[in-house]
């Protein structure tokens, strides 16, 4: 059998290329602006930025120290856990960091944001597996704070506890988010797929009535 050569396309149009510097993207946003296109790009090393998006002028980066299990570094370079929001709008070419929201334990893993004045997190709380779904209010993003909270059954833990991969990962965790209107679609491993709630006052709660912790 043959290598192909050339692209396989179907009712699709080639328009470019880049080669990222000759790395690979890991996470990906993009953003129009004064009629230029603006591409932002993360890769991996000893901090995971595993998520990025822009909306509205904002671009809000995931952090998380990366893993040996997962990532193979070495385990001992300096991390950091927690949500960065950027101004993306005044000047796209230079982002200018507005603040960083800093999450005790691994950070924050995926979130959705789409513009608007939440963003809908999957980070980490004491006492819970993993990551657990959280609402951070954007209005000043300067000082973001966490409005909303949900925790799947089954996800507390002993405050302290030493992550193993190996055996949390068989835990309920909530790993990804994505909202439309009112309502949080999250995947939530070991314990299934969620319908959540939330409103525009930050609040959320499943559709079995249970409220969600810190509402």
């Amino acid at each position: 059998m043959s290598q192909r050569t050339e692209m396989l396309m179907k009712n699709m149009e080639f328009v470019g290329y880049d080669d990222l510097y000759k790395h690979p993207g890991f996470q990906m946003a993009m953003q129009k602006k004064n009629g230029n296109y603006y591409l932002d790009e993360t890769k991996k090393g000893g901090q995971v930025i595993c998520k990025i998006q822009i909306a509205e002028g904002l671009m809000l980066t995931a952090h998380e120290p990366a893993l040996p299990v997962i990532q193979g570094n070495r385990g001992d370079e300096p991390g950091f856990g927690g949500l960065g929001i950027w101004d993306v709008d005044t000047d796209p070419e230079n982002p200018s960091l507005l603040s960083l929201y800093r999450f005790e334990g691994q950070g924050v893993h995926r979130f959705f944001y789409n513009g608007g004045d939440y963003a809908y997190l999957t980070a980490t709380e004491p006492g819970y597996n993993m990551f657990i779904f959280q609402i951070m209010d954007l209005h000043d993003p300067k000082n973001p704070k966490i409005v909303g909270k949900w925790t799947a059954p089954g996800q507390e833990i002993e405050i302290g506890h030493v992550l193993d991969p190996f055996t949390d990962l068989q835990r309920p965790t909530c790993h990804a988010i994505t909202v439309k209107g009112d309502v949080a679609y999250v995947a939530a491993p070991n314990y299934g797929f969620t319908l959540l709630y939330v409103s525009q006052q930050g609040i959320c709660s499943d559709f079995s009535g249970m409220e969600s912790p810190g509402t």
